[in-house]
């Protein structure tokens, strides 16, 4: 077996690695996986990938590992043909994706004209694979082409080259070319322009993570580097991030004196104004004012509107100096001109080539499917797809029969979507629109007798699918009222399995356990210092973890009222704010709630004076409970009809046909003769009560006999099972394989 050789590793990277084989060796693992590596990123808090996270882009580290620990306990790696690795005192293997990502690692290192790699770039070169610590990454919004970005920026360490200048000046950078290009959004420069053209202005950009606040900058920049701008400074600096993890108030200051009263471009501006806790940056942040009101520099400064509206507008100082510019998502075809400029750089950095089809693809998919700001979602989505083109040039990643692939396709990016979200394959790949158009008949499938229901929830869906939704409200919310028994649940299942793939999609809480106003608060999890406050909300902790979801919530009108005041809140904004802090994202998962307030009605129509309608009495009895603003609220209120027998019929023939599956599934055909199926359905008494009691009836009838003659050896694979009836009883006749 080969060994793994660490040349071109920076010692920390080293480190790094042989802290990965301790952690796999204390979880009884035999193969030093990307997973490991992960946790030892996250666990070396002295090297410069944890400072990155922690100080650069404000990650909890603890949080992180704690997840990841979590997945490592389950975890069992399998023996691998991999490279043996001196770690330390002990020998063990090295997986196939640590070596891949030591070897980009050093692409990357060597894309920066950086003799080693070291730390930083095993987080970018680990967050473009797939894993499950790059997956828990990513989640606390890690993209790769960030960390490069800001990992491209930082000089190497001490002994291996100089320092570089901690501030240096971003037009010259442009000209230069060590800055990649990025797009000019005409509107926002012109308004940034304005802004800074008026003497001693300074400027906070507000936005989303992601949303393309730094990119206006070096858009500023690449503007003045060809031409000077009335009443704005030709020089802007800019500051190196990882100058500020060691001194702040030092490079501050450095940045105002080379400013000269000009421009100094300043991210996360609320760091230094009472957001961060570490030293030195409240004294950056006294400097900064002192030289505002003094009018010796002026500020391009970044945060987001929250940030801003706590940190920075309460200070007079800088309420009066900054002047707020909003940054908003870009539209579809500014994310489109970003992705093309951005095309050619990762299809170098990946060894790939990109079909323009893939950025149409990358930008089209990701608005409809994914929650998070543009053109971030774009960006990831696209370099999700060049990391497994990537992948597929290897043996190991490739499925059996398929060659190498080095084109980035649409195709590509609808499985890069997959494998992110879970939405099957199909529905992104071009195929949704026909199965949309069948929903009915799809649905129908499972869920028998509701007609108008199905096609009111079809509607409902076909909506939000073609863009006429509110973006900011989840997919579907929907009110099913009815007895029991009649596919209330079994429609939410089959909705799970029509939008997401799986039924495993669905989640579901019964409100009779949060009748109470101090069970309330378990739905979002108790804030800090209470107990419970590391299980996460029994309702957001879920839905963050699977954002592609159908929630279930049953029994609606027996919640404490202040639960419809969180729902109002998902309902109307599509987030939800757990004891943590964090906003859960509900926009695309469906909401269905159901009730059985007022279906008597339905079940018992005789007892209605003559010409009521059943279903208006439903819909009073509802008016009467709940509350306009929460019903106003809903896409649709969708009352199901009590099921007649052709219904119960059908039902029950879906219910023997599964019962043939799994006998299929050990060779044994079963049939049911016309007569079995009548006196099946003659069990049934308790026509209030829907389908529910043919489950006991098959159970009890049908899979209880055949499952004796299983265990007793009566059944065989090969035989047949004839079912009728005989002497007023199920009949079983079993037929041996091979006789007549």
């Amino acid at each position: 077996m080969s060994v793994l050789s660490t040349d071109g590793l920076s010692p920390e990277a080293q480190r790094a690695l042989d802290l990965a084989a301790v952690i796999a060796r204390n979880n009884g693992h035999l193969v030093v996986t990307a997973d490991h590596l992960a946790l030892a990123l996250l666990k070396q808090s002295d090297s410069l990938a944890a400072r990155l996270l922690r100080h650069y882009f404000g990650v909890d580290l603890f949080e992180l590992r704690a997840r990841i620990e979590r997945a490592l306990r389950s975890l069992r790696p399998a023996p691998v043909d991999g490279l043996r690795y001196r770690s330390l005192n002990d020998e063990c293997i090295v997986a196939p994706d640590v070596q891949q990502i030591i070897e980009r690692a050093k692409q990357l290192a060597a894309q920066q004209a950086k003799p080693v790699a070291g730390t930083d770039h095993l987080l970018t070169a680990l967050l473009e694979q797939e894993s499950a610590g790059a997956s828990e990454l990513r989640r606390a919004g890690l993209l790769s082409g960030r960390v490069a970005a800001a990992s491209a920026e930082i000089p190497l360490p001490p002994g291996l080259q100089g320092r570089g200048p901690a501030v240096y000046d971003l037009v010259q950078a442009v000209q230069r070319g060590s800055v990649p290009r990025t797009v000019e959004r005409a509107g926002l420069i012109r308004s940034l322009a304005t802004l800074l053209a008026q003497p001693r202005a300074s400027v906070v950009l507000l936005g989303e993570p992601g949303v393309g606040r730094r990119a206006l900058i070096i858009a500023l920049a690449q503007l003045l580097a060809r031409e000077p701008l009335p009443g704005v400074p030709r020089e802007l600096w800019a500051i190196r991030p990882e100058a500020l993890l060691d001194n702040p108030e030092m490079v501050i200051r450095q940045a105002i004196e080379r400013a000269q009263g000009g421009l100094v471009a300043l991210h996360d501006l609320h760091q230094f104004f009472g957001a961060s806790s570490l030293s030195g940056f409240g004294e950056a942040g006294v400097a900064l004012k002192q030289a505002l009101l003094g009018g010796t520099v002026r500020i391009i400064g970044t945060t987001t509107a929250q940030l801003h509206a706590r940190y920075l507008e309460p200070d007079p100082v800088l309420h009066d100096c900054l002047h707020p510019l909003p940054v908003p998502p870009p539209d579809e075809s500014e994310t489109r001109a970003i992705l093309e400029v951005l095309a050619p750089q990762l299809a170098r950095d990946f060894q790939v080539q990109i079909d323009p089809a893939a950025v149409q693809a990358a930008v089209r998919l990701s608005r409809q499917y994914l929650t998070q700001v543009q053109p971030a979602a774009a960006v990831s989505l696209l370099q999700r797809a060049c990391a497994l083109v990537r992948l597929s040039q290897s043996a190991a990643f490739r499925q059996d029969g398929t060659g190498p692939d080095t084109i980035v396709d649409a195709v590509d990016v609808a499985q890069a979507l997959h494998e992110q979200t879970g939405i099957p394959m199909g529905q992104i790949a071009g195929h949704e629109r026909d199965r949309l158009a069948r929903m009915e008949e799809i649905l129908h499938q499972r869920v028998v007798g509701q007609d108008a229901a199905i096609s009111a929830l079809a509607r409902a869906v076909r909506r939000a699918r073609a863009g006429l939704k509110d973006p900011r409200r989840p997919i579907g919310s929907f009110l099913f009222l009815g007895p029991t028994g009649v596919g209330k649940t079994e429609s939410a299942l089959a909705l799970a399995e029509f939008l997401f793939g799986t039924e495993d999609a669905v989640i579901a809480l019964n409100m009779s356990e949060y009748m109470e106003r101090h069970n309330v608060a378990r739905l979002i999890g108790a804030p800090p210092g209470y107990v419970g406050y590391e299980e996460g909300g029994q309702l957001t902790e879920k839905v963050r973890q699977r954002p592609y979801a159908v929630v279930l919530i049953d029994e609606v009108e027996k919640a404490h009222p202040d639960v419809y005041d969180l729902f109002l809140q998902v309902l109307d904004r599509g987030e939800l704010q757990d004891g943590r802090g964090r906003v859960v994202s509900f926009r695309n998962t469906v909401i269905i709630m159901t009730s059985n307030l007022g279906t008597r009605a339905l079940t018992y129509p005789d007892e209605l004076a003559p010409g009521e309608d059943p279903k208006a009495k439903v819909l009073e009895a509802v008016r009467a409970h709940f509350r306009p603003e929460f019903l106003n609220r809903l896409d649709a209120i969708i009352v199901f009809d009590p099921l007649d027998p052709p219904a119960l019929r059908k039902i029950l023939e879906l219910m023997l046909r599964k019962v043939q599956k799994q006998l299929a599934e050990q060779q044994i055909s079963v049939a049911f003769s016309e007569a079995a199926v009548e006196w099946l359905l003659a069990q049934h008494h308790e026509p209030e009560y829907g389908a529910r009691p043919l489950i006991r009836i098959v159970q009890s009838h049908v899979k209880d006999a055949i499952s004796e003659r299983l265990i007793n050896g009566e059944l065989q694979p090969g035989d047949t099972v004839q079912v009728t009836v005989r002497a007023g009883a199920l009949f079983f006749r079993t037929r041996r394989a091979g006789t007549s």
